[in-house]
């Protein structure tokens, strides 16, 4: 019989950094995390159903007030910057403090300042879609020692390059096998990113076990 372990409590009791791995129950083989939908409009057999799932398990991206979760809407800067503190503060035991503020993510935007997810010369507009970009830039910062899995030249990425913004956090998101891009292996970059791509990319990044292996060459 399985075990099947759904709260975040039982993540704080071990002792892992990293807390999403199948050894320790947490994403169980052919369990409820890919079984079961909580979200009417995320379908049984969807390819993002894991990963929205263990995303709003954790608390790093909910749905929306009418109990949908809106897989192809996009998510702000802003919520993108939720995304990666609350992420940062699961795997590593951390408490998200709250601090003044006239808006509602400006504990979320002082945490990833204080623990240096956004350098001081990064400067995003809270209110507008994010870019693919700019979610890898923070998503790559929230894991900066996790192991490298894949060896991916940038010339494999045909639409990116040393110009690109943000480039070095694109190809960590490759290479540590939190992004793939599409069939081409091509990141789209300057397309606005997806609820359900910024779930299954921040749940790579705090699941090891989720993060996938790309063939060579």
């Amino acid at each position: 019989m399985k075990r099947f372990i759904f709260t975040a409590l039982a993540v704080l009791m071990t002792a892992q950094p990293v807390f999403c791995t199948s050894d320790d129950g947490f994403i169980p083989d052919n369990g409820m995390y890919h079984q079961l939908s909580r979200f009417a409009d995320v379908p049984e057999g969807a390819w993002y159903l894991e990963y929205v799932n263990i995303a709003a398990d954790f608390g790093v991206l909910n749905g929306r007030e009418n109990g949908l979760f809106m897989p192809n809407d996009g998510v702000t800067c802003a919520e993108a910057i939720k995304m990666a503190a609350c992420a940062h503060a699961s795997m590593h035991h951390f408490e998200i403090s709250e601090t003044g503020g006239d808006h509602w993510y400006d504990k979320y935007y002082n945490y990833c300042r204080d623990w240096q997810i956004i350098e001081p010369h990064v400067k995003m507009d809270m209110t507008k879609k994010a870019t693919r970009a700019e979610v890898a830039y923070l998503f790559a910062r929230v894991d900066k020692t996790g192991p490298h899995i894949n060896e991916v030249p940038i010339t494999d990425i045909p639409d990116v390059d040393g110009f690109t913004p943000y480039y070095h956090e694109i190809m960590d998101m490759y290479e540590t096998g939190a992004a793939t891009g599409d069939s081409t292996m091509a990141f789209h970059p300057n397309d606005n990113v997806k609820r359900s791509e910024a779930a299954a990319m921040i749940t790579r990044v705090m699941c090891y076990d989720l993060r996938i292996t790309l063939p060579k060459g």
